[in-house]
């Protein structure tokens, strides 16, 4: 199948997927109702405890205190640098860290 066939039946599932779920859950008419079903809507739509798995990592705010931390775990440190600039787009890939 093409690529465009798949995306194309990806959008249609989710769209229906989406549809489904609004309608069964309809927005309540009174102002009254509206705050606890929105609070209801918040809870249900938060991440599960394995889509929040990157909290589990162990960030550091500076290179110093990951080294240290590394150290006394036997772990390795993972640094992620930005150089880019605002001026050019592709700054990130013209320069180097």
């Amino acid at each position: 199948m093409m690529l465009r066939q798949r995306l194309l039946w990806g959008a249609a599932i989710w769209t229906a997927m989406i549809g489904s779920r609004s309608a069964a859950q309809p927005r309540p008419s009174d102002d009254k109702a509206l705050a606890p079903w929105v609070e209801k809507r918040v809870q249900a739509w938060q991440p599960t405890a394995e889509e929040r798995r990157i909290d589990q990592i162990a960030w550091a705010k500076d290179l110093r205190t990951a080294q240290q931390l590394a150290k006394e775990n036997a772990r390795p440190v993972f640094l992620f640098s930005y150089s880019g600039s605002e001026e050019r787009e592709n700054a990130m890939a013209l320069e180097r860290c």
